[in-house]
Parts: structure tokens; sequence; C-alpha cells
């Protein structure tokens, strides 16, 4: 949903934002590649040559930026009141 997509635009940005929290890191190719191939559904293997990287290092890298967001959506779940 389109709610949902800003919410995880929104967590994106914060990861990028706190990247030198230990926490929460998210380097600027990190953040690209997530959002290249999740946000705007572009395939792993084109934003591998785009962004001269292998197609398992984008797999890798947007496997662990959305747990980061995930975890993050999760926080503010919590924190939120009922």
């Amino acid at each position: 949903s389109k709610e949902k997509i800003e919410i995880i635009k929104f967590a994106l940005k914060t990861v990028y934002k706190d990247k030198k929290s230990r926490k929460n890191k998210c380097s600027d190719r990190d953040c690209e590649i997530f959002r290249l191939t999740v946000l705007e559904g572009i395939p792993a293997e084109e934003v591998a040559e785009t962004l001269q990287t292998t197609k398992p290092t984008v797999y890798l890298v947007r496997h662990r930026v959305g747990n980061q967001i995930r975890n993050l959506i999760k926080q503010w779940n919590l924190n939120s009141p009922s």
C-alpha cells in the first residue's frame, strides 16, 4: 500500500541519517541498493551492474538494510501509545 511505502521510505531516511550509530548503519551505496531494488522495483542484476557490484552483494545488502528497517518500524510500534 502507499502508506506502507511511505513508512519504509521514512525508515530508510532515518537509518541513513543515523549511520553514525552502531545499531543503525546504512552507507550511501547500501541505501541506494535498497531504494532501487525495493522501492523502485529494479531487478538485482540491473542494480548490480549499475552500481558496479555483484548480484549476491545486492541481495545481501537488501536483506541487511531490510532487517534494520523492519526492526526500526517494530521499535516505533512498541513505543507508540495503543
